[in-house]
């Protein structure tokens, strides 16, 4: 887990002198996070998230960070864009349960590392005159080290960003 913490730390410090950076939050329906995105080349961009999942739900905590290679495809409307994207994510969750056969059983709080791959996919509104954006998007990820399974936590989230030209 530490060298993904190391990828995305080099992945965020070397590209902070780009333009068009923006930074924000993106809100779920079991969490919340912040975000910042660095621009790369054309329509690529790289963004990185800081997650806390399940903090409004009872299914377990868990708190992570992602990097997101995102591309964007513009739209007629140029207000509007669709992105995509694959990327990592590294922390910490606890499940709050486990499966024995075809049974949960809910147990006491047992925080494990994880690290997986994630999906991405979402569109966005910029506020034409101004430097806010709006957007909604669907993040699926699934754990590929500590409990390998289907990562719930903020896969369907709404985002509020700043840009910064």
């Amino acid at each position: 887990m530490k060298w993904i913490c190391t990828l995305l730390a080099g992945i965020v410090l070397g590209f902070t002198a780009q333009a068009q950076r923006a930074a924000g939050l993106r809100v779920s329906a079991d969490g919340l996070g912040g975000l910042v995105q660095f621009p790369l080349r054309g329509n690529l961009n790289i963004e990185a998230q800081a997650n806390a999942g399940g903090i409004f739900s009872g299914t377990g905590k868990s708190y992570t960070l992602a990097g997101l290679l995102k591309s964007w495809v513009p739209l007629p409307d140029k207000s509007w864009s669709f992105y995509f994207g694959l990327g990592v994510h590294g922390g910490v969750w606890d499940p709050g349960y486990v499966i024995e056969g075809d049974n949960i059983v809910y147990r006491a709080t047992e925080i494990a590392p994880v690290a997986g791959v994630d999906g991405l996919a979402g569109i966005e509104y910029r506020l034409p005159g101004s430097d806010l954006s709006i957007s909604a998007d669907y993040r699926p990820a699934i754990n590929l080290l500590g409990r390998v399974d289907y990562f719930p936590h903020n896969a369907f989230g709404i985002g509020l960003k700043l840009y910064f030209d």
